[in-house]
């Protein structure tokens, strides 16, 4: 439990944010360093970052540490030898003490179940966690991973979920749901581009981009099977499938195998401006998702999507009004829809610029830090998690 009088005595209320650093910034990273942003320069909370560092994880790329640093938050780091890791908890403990943390959010499994030890028995520190969503990943580590997760959050003072979806996930599988809030995200809002592109070399006409990690949940052979049919039929659209991951090479083979590669783009990670500034449609064929944040900046700068309707991805997109939703699994429906759009430079319009008239309604940012303030503010008082 947290000093209640924090904010009457003018203390700042101090959340420390603690995430594994893996180099890469992709949705949960990106959400939670907007969040850090519009608690700092609005709200007058204390904002610190605790990145896990695992050493057996060499060369890793500084994307994430590059980012925090234009946040102007501090930072912390906290090294691991192993994947789950005693002097990791004691490191943890030590910053939320020295340093005064009066609620500690975490960003992930491993945060997660770290956190939760490290914190046990604090008369001090409180625990919160934003559901970002899981991967519905069936390797039996994974799995476990998972099962820990969702093991531990139930001890936790307070949860955020982005999605009614994910709401009705935690009360189906029984969690007191006078713990959890609900929060739409709000990503920092970036100046739309002008709209229309540069012209593209060679044939394409359009080109269609998927920015994610490489893992099984995002499902990039599905996008593969339908970028195959449209070759099959003559298309001239292109794709850049921007990111990095467990399955990019894999992927890669698969390109080749196919006889894509004039056709499909693997660039590695890439930064958002550079992505947004390349593609005239935005896709997600996932088959899990909660409220992507590669949907929702596709959304803020008036680009057109089209996606799988999986978990709370049909929250945020009405289906021919401000984007286009498939059926999952199926690249038929996939590749005609995208063959629609991008033959149909004013239907890209059209849904692009709802899509970014919707966004503009429902996912402030303003209003995401506000709501984030007034929860971390109530688990203060105690509030959320009373009897």
């Amino acid at each position: 439990m947290g000093d209640a009088n924090a904010e009457c005595s003018g203390k700042p209320v101090h959340v420390g944010f603690l995430l594994q650093d893996t180099g890469f910034v992709y949705g949960a990273e990106r959400a939670t360093l907007d969040l850090a942003r519009g608690l700092c320069r609005r709200h007058g909370m204390r904002v610190s970052f605790l990145l896990i560092e695992e050493r057996r994880r060499k060369d890793l790329p500084d994307h994430l540490r590059a980012e925090l640093a234009g946040v102007g938050c501090s930072f912390f780091s906290c090294p691991a030898r192993h994947r789950f890791s005693h002097e990791l908890i004691r490191r943890i403990r030590w910053i939320c003490q020295m340093h005064a943390v009066d609620i500690l959010d975490c960003v992930g499994a491993k945060a997660t179940c770290h956190g939760f030890f490290a914190a046990r028995g604090s008369s001090s520190t409180i625990l919160s966690s934003t559901i970002h969503g899981w991967t519905g990943d069936c390797r039996p580590k994974a799995r476990l991973y998972e099962l820990l997760e969702r093991r531990t959050l139930r001890r936790f003072d307070g949860l955020v979920v982005l999605s009614r979806f994910y709401e009705e996930r935690l009360r189906a599988k029984g969690f007191n749901m006078s713990r959890v809030r609900l929060v739409r995200p709000g990503p920092l809002a970036p100046d739309p581009p002008p709209w229309g592109l540069a012209e593209r070399p060679g044939t394409r006409t359009c080109v269609t981009g998927m920015l994610a990690r490489f893992s099984p949940e995002k499902n990039h052979d599905l996008l593969l099977e339908a970028a195959g049919l449209l070759a099959e039929r003559g298309s001239g659209i292109g794709f850049l499938l921007a990111g990095d991951g467990l399955s990019r090479n894999r992927i890669q083979e698969q390109v080749e195998q196919r006889g894509l590669q004039d056709r499909i783009e693997l660039p590695g990670y890439m930064s958002r401006p550079e992505f947004f500034s390349s593609v005239d449609v935005v896709v997600l064929c996932s088959r899990l998702e909660n409220q992507p944040n590669a949907l929702l900046e596709a959304m803020a700068r008036g680009i057109p999507v089209v996606a799988t309707d999986v978990g709370g991805v049909g929250e945020m997109i009405r289906d021919r009004e401000t984007g286009l939703l498939v059926p999952p699994g199926s690249p038929e429906a996939l590749a005609s829809a995208l063959d629609c759009l991008c033959k149909n430079p004013g239907e890209r319009e059209r849904l692009g610029g709802n899509a970014r008239e919707h966004f503009s309604e429902t996912y402030g940012h303003e209003r995401c830090a506000e709501e984030y303030s007034g929860f971390y503010r109530e688990l203060m008082a105690g509030s959320p998690h009373d009897p």
